[in-house]
């Protein structure tokens, strides 16, 4: 075959890759749902299909690591839903699909804290909870959506040890006494939900912003 030949065939074979592609990018931007905000405890399950819109969206383009995070994060919000533990099977596939998304992109923090909160759902002890929720302030650290989340589940866990998470942490509270006023009383739910360790980070936190506004939480204790 003929040199000619040989770059018109590698040409257009490079063509039908890039629009297959761009094709199929196309087909899953025009059918994929509302990107879905960061699942939470006890907040409502994805409805059914809007989740089959997510699912078919990366099987057009598995490519995309946003389509598979917001698939991730939808099946994370009917693992959280529940009030119990629920299946832990069914939590450890979820936690598989964030892990997956994270392995395209690593860099988002709302899959690093839907890790987290997963792991706390199913109770799988504060160990396999502070590395992921740690990558959530480290990727994501002035990301207002995330704040309420990662407080809730960070004020919860009984013995903060770690002194990066510790530091992490307090950044959120000064963030929400100095810039998200509007979040303030997100700190008084915390605090009367709050394990002993987290209420002492939240005071100690507090205390060096913001010294008035102790008493505002020990009112909710």
């Amino acid at each position: 075959m003929k040199p000619i030949w040989k770059f018109r065939l590698l040409a257009l074979l490079i063509v039908l890759v890039v629009g297959t592609v761009s094709i199929a990018d196309f087909a899953a931007e025009v059918l994929r749902p509302a990107r879905p905000s960061v699942p939470t405890p006890g907040s409502p399950p994805t409805a059914p299909d809007a989740l089959a819109a997510a699912a078919f969206a990366t099987k057009i383009a598995p490519f995309r690591e946003d389509l598979r995070a917001d698939e991730a994060a939808m099946r994370a919000a009917e693992v959280l839903a529940s009030k119990g533990p629920g299946s832990l099977s069914t939590n450890e596939a979820v936690q598989t699909a964030v892990r997956t998304a994270l392995g395209i992109g690593p860099h988002d923090a709302r899959m690093w804290l839907t890790l987290a909160l997963l792991r706390a759902h199913g109770n799988l002890g504060v160990a396999s909870i502070v590395e992921p929720l740690k990558m959530s302030y480290f990727t994501g650290p002035s990301q207002a959506e995330l704040i309420p989340p990662r407080l809730a589940v960070v004020s919860s866990i009984n013995a903060i040890s770690d002194p990066d998470l510790q530091e992490l942490a307090a950044g959120d509270v000064r963030a929400i006494l100095t810039r998200f006023a509007d979040l303030r009383p997100l700190l008084v739910t915390a605090y009367a939900r709050g394990s002993v360790a987290g209420k002492r980070l939240l005071d100690d936190s507090v205390k060096t912003v913001d010294p008035a506004f102790i008493s505002t939480l020990h009112a909710a204790h």
